[in-house]
């Protein structure tokens, strides 16, 4: 981390506005800790086995401090043409206001380099970049929905304990000069001890959170000698560092919808449904409850490497442009063919294609594949574990991806419009495809039966199509689902990037979504541009 210097701690007290621009500047000084000085920290705390997770506690919160700007403030490309800021200023912006900072701004290689060499460097499948991003996101969480950030001033702490002390006091010694007896001072005497205990679990709480951790961590950089040593502070500092009692974890599940099981009831119904959510105010919320979400999945360590091998492909290529997946068809040869499903190519029609089109065309793709997968028997065979993982992989990316376009679109690049529209056609498409009066889940068979006409083709008939594509392009198993997984991994980078901010910030308190744990590697590594960007300003989305 030679040469990052990303602010943690200590800008707050060595703001100062300066002629000719009276911007406040901040010198790097003893009072200020980086990223950088937490790295050439070499005492004893930064020996053990735990030494890596101390200091990416510290650059988490360095990263939280970056993110945070996009909720107030320039944004980094702004501040770059502003300033003219190289990768060696030591420039720091400090807004006065509820935000306390603002890490160093590099310039877009340096922040790129920080990604990929730093935190997609290490052999573990991307599980140190998504522990680190999920620690980030924790304080962005707890500076919406906390009070660590007050806490975390020192100087709201003293003031806290010297007007707790005073109150505490002047009951004692009222107790104390009024001798006589009186019913009222046992219950004063168990007031001031509750009280003395509510203040005791805060500041506990407070000191074993991730905020009081990386002030402690700090701390030790700055001050860390023969002395810290003698006394053994390092290891009091690995009890504290030990264990969090009041940070929740993010959500590590995936959720889920799949369009071809979701609908179980009578069409004319679902029909009637989407009439009247189109003529009655209020009513379309009541539309995406007639789909059933399907029960969430853990976030397994093979989605995470499969989004690793991903990011960390594109951020090594020369032109670090985000694509829709059309760069995975290419490199496998399958571009010619299947390019018409990411809206490129001759048959594309690419001025009605958007990226809902995208997704939910190959959602259907993808599910059709699926249906033509063995099941599992009860001894748990039935596929080689390479091709079962590679489609559990795809299979929940697809489903995920779908159940953003459904239920949460505010994270993705599309318009409310064309989700109202793409609810009309899953309804009237599923009754299509389905026999008879009452629905039934889609088999097979009944999506074998829709044929694709390319004057009128709906969502589904080009699921449809594509999926058959897949099946006779590439007849190995292995090589379906590699192509498959590698596509959803490359398309959810994609859709990854967001204006909305606080669409983010917002969902945190419940958990948080996983594309928010990407939109903030992302962002980190400054790779925002698309392939082929489509107009689709996300509205008020229902």
């Amino acid at each position: 981390m030679e040469g990052y210097k990303y602010l943690v701690i200590g800008e707050e007290q060595q703001a100062e506005p300066e002629p000719p621009s009276y911007e406040p500047k901040l010198r790097n000084d003893a009072a200020v800790t980086t990223v950088e000085d937490v790295w050439r920290c070499n005492g004893k705390l930064f020996k053990g086995s735990s030494r890596g997770r101390y200091r990416d506690m510290c650059l988490s919160f360095a990263l939280f401090k970056l993110i945070k700007r996009r909720f107030v403030g320039p944004t980094i490309d702004q501040l770059l043409e502003k300033f003219k800021l190289s990768e060696n200023d030591v420039l720091i912006l400090y807004v006065f206001n509820r935000f306390d900072g603002y890490p160093q701004v590099e310039d877009e290689s340096k922040s790129r380099a920080l990604v990929r060499d730093g935190l997609l460097s290490e052999d573990d499948d991307g599980k140190r970049a998504f522990e680190v991003i999920k620690s980030e996101l924790g304080f962005l969480r707890d500076l919406f929905h906390t009070k660590y950030p007050v806490a975390s001033n020192p100087w709201i702490l003293i003031c806290n304990f010297v007007l707790f002390a005073t109150i505490a006091m002047a009951l004692w010694i009222a107790m104390t000069v009024d001798r006589k007896t009186n019913a009222e001072h046992p219950i004063t005497k168990v007031l001031v001890s509750l009280l003395i205990l509510a203040e005791m679990w805060e500041f506990i709480s407070y000191l074993f959170s991730d905020w009081g951790k990386v002030i402690l961590i700090c701390k030790y950089v700055k001050n860390c000698g023969p002395a810290f040593d003698r006394y053994h502070v390092d290891k009091i500092l690995r009890v504290i560092l030990w264990r969090n009692l009041s940070c929740r974890s993010l959500y590590e599940k995936l959720e889920q919808f799949s369009l071809l099981n979701s609908l179980k009831s009578c069409c004319t119904c679902s029909r009637c449904c989407y009439l009247l959510a189109c003529r009655l105010p209020g009513t379309s919320r009541k539309l995406n409850q007639r789909l059933r979400k399907e029960k969430p999945i853990r976030l397994k360590a093979e989605v995470k490497k499969a989004i690793f091998l991903s990011l960390k492909k594109l951020l090594a290529s020369e032109s670090v442009v985000l694509t829709n997946g059309i760069t995975t068809l290419a490199e496998l040869g399958h571009d010619k063919q299947l390019g018409w499903a990411c809206g490129v190519g001759d048959h594309a029609h690419a001025d009605e294609h958007t990226h809902m089109h995208t997704i939910m065309i190959w959602h259907i793709a993808t599910a059709f594949c699926e249906m033509k997968l063995p099941p599992k028997n009860k001894k748990g065979e039935g596929l080689c574990r390479e091709i079962e993982s590679r489609a559990a992989v795809a299979i929940s990316l697809s489903k995920y991806c779908a159940y953003l376009v459904v239920f949460a679109p505010q994270f993705l690049p599309i318009h409310s419009h064309s989700s109202k529209i793409m609810f009309k056609q899953m309804f009237d498409e599923a009754c299509t495809a389905c026999s008879g009066r009452i629905c039934r889940k889609i088999t097979y068979d009944n999506m074998v039966k829709i044929k694709f006409k390319d004057s009128d083709a709906t969502i589904i008939s080009k699921g449809v199509k594509l999926g058959k594509q897949l099946m006779n392009l590439v007849k190995e198993d292995a090589k379906r689902w590699e192509l498959l997984e590698r596509f959803w991994a490359e398309l959810i980078l994609f859709l990854a990037p967001s204006e909305h901010a606080m669409a983010h910030a917002s969902k945190l308190e419940e958990g948080g979504e996983f594309i928010t744990q990407l939109w903030a590697l992302l962002y980190h590594a400054r790779v925002e541009k698309r392939f082929l960007e489509k107009k689709e300003h996300a509205g008020e989305h229902v």
